[in-house]
């Protein structure tokens, strides 16, 4: 698996240029000098705590009590930084502790930026607006997350989570998940997935994606002619 790459400083040539890129960039995103700073003023060694995955239990835990305080930018931001040097296996329990568990459930806390989503044609998943909304907005964070991993590790993750789930509950999840993707790349997660998936599920999926495709194809032979 690729690991988040570090920012490098280009010497002292470079110092006025990223000088002004610090200025420019949100102090959230500065994940890495933000907790050590934290750690400085206060003695304490969060830095060092929080990316060993060795304690992922105990941090997952604690992080799911605020995390949907903040905005999907900056929940994507931290935890991609949390997870940079971890196994896949230790990236699938933490998000199974921080977003799976409880995600079909009625009664779920909504996430303070997720938006009340109505039911789309089609949809068999009966939930209210902002139950809805809420489970829409952890599937786009997870994606979001992973967007740069291979589909064979996206396989592993997404076998992780089906493990107890309905056939209609799967076909929901990757349908929301691979919004945008190419043909190619969403056959080849299906197949990868082989025996996860039941086959009429398959099918309905990829009858889905296909006719997403061949609208995409004709919008743009429209804007050529």
């Amino acid at each position: 698996m690729s690991e988040c790459k570090k920012m490098c400083s280009g010497g002292d040539k470079n110092h006025g240029h990223d000088q002004h890129i610090l200025e420019k960039t949100p102090a959230w995103r500065w994940v890495e000098r933000n907790i050590l700073d934290m750690d400085r003023k206060y003695d304490s060694f969060f830095y060092n705590w929080v990316r060993d995955e060795k304690n992922l239990h105990i941090s997952s835990c604690h992080i799911k009590k605020i995390i949907f305080d903040y905005t999907a930018p900056q929940i994507v931001n931290g935890v991609r930084w949390i997870i940079s040097h971890w196994t896949l296996h230790s990236i699938n329990r933490f998000f199974v502790i921080l977003f799976i568990d409880g995600v079909w459930d009625a009664k779920q806390r909504i996430p303070l930026f997720a938006r009340p989503a109505p039911r789309r044609r089609g949809d068999t998943v009966l939930y209210s607006e902002h139950v809805q909304g809420a489970i829409l907005f952890k599937i786009h964070l997870i994606a979001e997350i992973v967007d740069a991993w291979t589909v064979v590790f996206i396989a592993e993750m997404l076998k992780h989570f089906f493990k107890e789930w309905s056939c209609m509950q799967k076909e929901f999840f990757i349908e929301v998940f691979t919004e945008n993707w190419t043909f190619q790349r969403f056959s080849d997660l299906l197949s990868l997935l082989n025996s996860s998936l039941d086959w009429k599920v398959r099918v309905s999926l990829l009858k889905k994606i296909a006719a997403d495709e061949s609208k995409k194809i004709s919008f743009a032979l429209e804007k050529k002619s």
